[in-house]
């Protein structure tokens, strides 16, 4: 009897640790394609790949309009450094039916304005805009930000059984709005852990 039930952990111990690489393997290939899709401007592959909850906060249209139109009409472009990622990954973790990950990732960008007062307030404004970056000034005109990004994968009863990705980088106020208390505490909590990897 000890055998058998030695024998049933065993596989139950090896299945859940296959289950484990397996969900860690498709979120961080996911992951690199959200980061390419990002230096490359590729919108629509990235909406196709967000949390469906967010949009219940902000339609698709609207983000997208933000994101391909807004910052340009601004006079506020982005340029992203091609460097290694070195992406780091939580565990799979699981709150009240919600599965999710987390993920870190160096990302170096610059940001060039045409009107020289968007640059003296990113600069004044930087680190509670952008806490997980330092910011320098190039010229009147461009900031510089090396840092890291967060994003998180999400397996809920919203996203039909696949992973779905949220931005984390920025504070946690809209994520409020689509995630419980509880997750969020978590999300915050594992976010410091990976901030020190």
């Amino acid at each position: 009897m000890k055998k058998v039930l030695f024998t049933l952990l065993l596989i139950f111990s090896c299945t859940w640790v296959f289950a484990q690489d397996s969900a860690q393997d498709i979120v961080k290939n996911d992951f690199e394609k959200i980061i390419d899709f990002t230096k490359n401007k590729e919108t629509e592959k990235i909406l196709d790949m967000t949390y469906p909850r967010l949009f219940e906060v902000t339609s698709r249209d609207v983000m997208k309009a933000m994101m391909d139109s807004m910052m340009p009409k601004l006079g506020i472009t982005i340029s992203y450094e091609d460097i290694a990622p070195n992406i780091k990954l939580s565990g799979v973790e699981s709150i009240e039916g919600t599965s999710f990950v987390l993920c870190k990732y160096n990302q170096n960008m610059t940001m060039y304005f045409q009107n020289p007062q968007f640059t003296e307030l990113v600069l004044s404004e930087g680190k509670s805009m952008y806490p997980d970056y330092e910011l320098k000034k190039i010229d009147s005109n461009s900031v510089k930000l090396d840092g890291f990004a967060y994003l998180m994968a999400v397996k809920d009863s919203h996203t039909d059984g696949t992973w779905r990705y949220l931005s984390i980088s920025d504070n946690l106020s809209v994520l409020g709005k689509i995630l419980s208390p509880q997750l969020l505490t978590e999300v915050a909590q594992l976010k410091t852990e990976l901030g020190k990897k």
